[in-house]
């Protein structure tokens, strides 16, 4: 596959910002989520392993899906879209890569993050203008 030097760049500069957060928050697990932005098609998210060097695409799809975050234990990973035409968090489960919406409303949903146990998602919600 060929990539244009912009997106190589964007791809690049991704990786290196993920791995400067991903050593505060992920602690021993090799696998980092990683946002690239494609502005033709929207947001995708990959996982990039630090060990082999090598990216799995999650989600790729005409939507904005951003903000990933990796349990803990590293089943499960939560990111927020506008798949729903609001923005909304989405759950996937890292074994199988199945997805499903975990909320659904006029609110925007985003910066998910998980408890250490990988049970709780905390999130910021915001609803006429007031930051839950």
């Amino acid at each position: 596959m060929r990539y244009s030097t912009r997106y190589s760049l964007n791809l690049f500069a991704a990786i290196m910002l993920s791995i400067l957060f991903t050593v505060q928050s992920y602690g021993q697990t090799s696998r980092i989520p990683v946002v690239v932005t494609n502005t033709m098609r929207g947001t995708d998210i990959y996982l990039y392993d630090v060990l082999s060097g090598t990216f799995e695409v999650i989600v790729s799809d005409s939507y904005r899906n951003e903000e990933p975050y990796l349990s803990p234990d590293g089943s499960k990973m939560v990111y927020s879209s506008n798949r729903s035409g609001a923005i909304d968090l989405y759950l996937i489960d890292m074994n199988t890569l199945s997805m499903s919406q975990i909320t659904d409303n006029n609110a925007f949903e985003t910066s998910p993050a998980w408890d250490w146990t990988s049970e709780r998602i905390v999130f910021t919600s915001q609803d006429q203008g007031d930051a839950r």
